[in-house]
């Protein structure tokens, strides 16, 4: 249970926490075998690095470090090593990595920013694509035809595809063709039956 870099992230590995955005929203579940779909969409969030189940942080920092080359980790040790000789926050080097960090974190945070929007517009866009082909439609009643070859309503196959809901209504055309001769049909039958003498006459 460790951080890992998202480098050395393999596809069938579990992840311990859930993912997130910047707002909080769960991304990815714990507990997903992380796929290489999961790791190109990682990259597309700006996500640096995962929390993988049953790794702990030496199991992470040994799986991190074993392609290295212990010259290369011993040089980096010894450059950064200097460094933090210093406490003193006004000291040249302490303040340019402080600086440095500062624009990192600017930086990330941007990066998330724009891959939760990114995210956001691959969802509309797949539900954009959703609707884009041909919907097999009857020439009678209307239905649509869906991918499980039920047919539905067409107002009940756009409100599951698109989050809409309809409010009926009845338009001039179909109130003259429609409710105005029905309306009026009832009103003759109902007529006839309170003056039965007078349709008689």
């Amino acid at each position: 249970m460790g951080k890992v870099n998202l480098d050395d992230i393999k596809p069938g590995m579990k992840l311990e926490k859930d993912v997130q955005d910047r707002s909080g929203r769960v991304l990815l579940r714990a507990g997903t075998e992380i796929t290489e779909r999961h790791l190109n969409i990682f990259r597309t969030w700006g996500v640096a690095e995962d929390d993988i189940e049953s790794m702990s942080r030496q199991e992470a920092t040994a799986h991190f470090t074993r392609n290295l080359d212990p010259e290369v980790l011993k040089a980096a040790q010894e450059f950064i090593s200097p460094l933090f000789v210093h406490p003193d926050a006004t000291h040249a080097p302490v303040r340019e990595l402080k600086a440095r960090l500062q624009v990192g974190f600017r930086l990330l945070s941007l990066q998330r920013a724009l891959a939760a929007r990114v995210f956001d517009l691959e969802e509309a866009l797949a539900q954009v694509k959703l609707l884009q082909g041909l919907l097999p439609i009857c020439s009678y009643c209307k239905n649509i035809r869906d991918d499980n070859h039920y047919w539905q309503q067409i107002d009940s196959y756009v409100s599951a595809h698109l989050e809409t809901q309809f409010s009926h209504s009845i338009c001039p055309t179909c109130y003259d063709k429609v409710v105005k001769p029905e309306l009026e049909s009832f009103q003759q039958l109902l007529k006839e039956r309170l003056n039965p003498a007078c349709t008689r006459g």
